[in-house]
């Protein structure tokens, strides 16, 4: 169902575009297709013998509506708060730095997209063992955290050794100076990967307040110093207030999360994962193509997880089977 509704957009996308529609017309996009999809979700629950109707329950309302409010407030802040830096940028550093600046972000906000896809494909089993079973939701918890560390270590080596190659594939090489500022936002990339598990967890707990508040003091926080280093070092500062800011909200994210669940998080194995990526992040020294840089970059980050014992067993697994060495 979620293919058709891509699809639908496509399609429609295709034909607004052809008739040469306005810009109104291309952002009501959304509606027909998630309409389209609603009556194919209720007729299918439907035959399932699950009869969808609005439910008029006053009480209900306001007991979800608590809860939702908190909860997409701290999305919206969340959603301005990765745009404070090109925002700050456009308004004190000039067209040029800003230019420079939104190229390296659009490319990290499609890699930032990632880690919310694939976290939300486990989300019902966080929300469902945060009210049934607190020992599995701490196990897929902690497995989901290190599969993170270690995949984020990795997006943000890949954006570190090769910014060179996005850039110019991207935005072009009139664009060269918004190498250093993506490969800084790489950070953000690694951070984002395991914050955006804390976050998931905190909202499958319905920890909704304590999400908003973090967003919140955030949002302020890294404006101020957005603001600042966007004065002295133009799109480069801002970068670096982008990426300190996520880096703290993985950070603050954690300590609420394991304060809630009385637990404590696994920082040994994060350390070891950094570890790794300090060592592999040399490579952006090799005189090389991006492409072979990349390549030396992930084996040296994989060995070296492998050899501190930080990947996930199922990644282990999987490798096994893919070079045939799977018992």
């Amino acid at each position: 169902m979620d293919l058709a509704r891509l699809a639908v957009a496509a399609a429609l996308i295709v034909a607004l575009v052809s008739a040469d529609a306005g810009l109104v017309a291309l952002l009501a996009i959304p509606i027909p297709s998630a309409l389209l999809i609603l009556i194919v979700t209720c007729a299918r629950l439907r035959r399932s013998g699950v009869l969808v109707w609005p439910s008029f329950s006053p009480r209900s309302w306001r007991s979800v509506a608590r809860g939702s409010l908190a909860l997409g407030l701290a999305i919206a802040l969340q959603v301005v708060y990765l745009r404070v830096g090109l925002v700050t940028v456009a308004l004190l550093a000039g067209d040029q730095q800003a230019g420079y600046y939104g190229a390296a972000f659009r490319i990290t906000e499609v890699l930032l997209a990632v880690p919310v896809l694939a976290v939300t494909a486990i989300f019902p089993i966080l929300a469902r063992a945060a009210w049934t079973d607190e020992t599995r939701l701490v196990s897929v918890l902690g497995r989901s955290f290190q599969a993170a560390a270690v995949l984020g270590g990795w997006a943000g080596l890949m954006v570190l050794v090769g910014a060179p190659l996005a850039i110019a594939v991207i935005a072009g090489a009139e664009f060269s100076e918004a190498v250093p500022v993506l490969r800084v936002q790489g950070l953000s990339v690694a951070a984002g990967c395991v914050s955006t598990v804390f976050a998931l967890a905190l909202v499958a707990l319905r920890r909704h307040r304590a999400l908003l508040v973090v967003n919140a003091v955030l949002l302020v926080g890294t404006a101020l110093v957005a603001a600042g280093l966007t004065l002295t070092d133009g799109a480069l500062g801002a970068a670096v207030a982008a990426s300190a800011g996520e880096v703290v909200y993985a950070a603050s994210t954690g300590v609420v999360l394991y304060r809630v669940l009385r637990r404590r998080a696994d920082v040994g194995m994060l350390a070891r994962v950094g570890i790794a990526l300090a060592a592999a992040s040399s490579v952006v020294l090799v005189p090389a193509h991006p492409v072979v840089r990349m390549a030396l970059g992930t084996t040296v980050f994989g060995a070296l997880c492998a050899g501190l014992r930080v990947l996930p067993g199922e990644f282990v697994r999987a490798a096994r089977q893919l070079t045939g060495t799977a018992p």
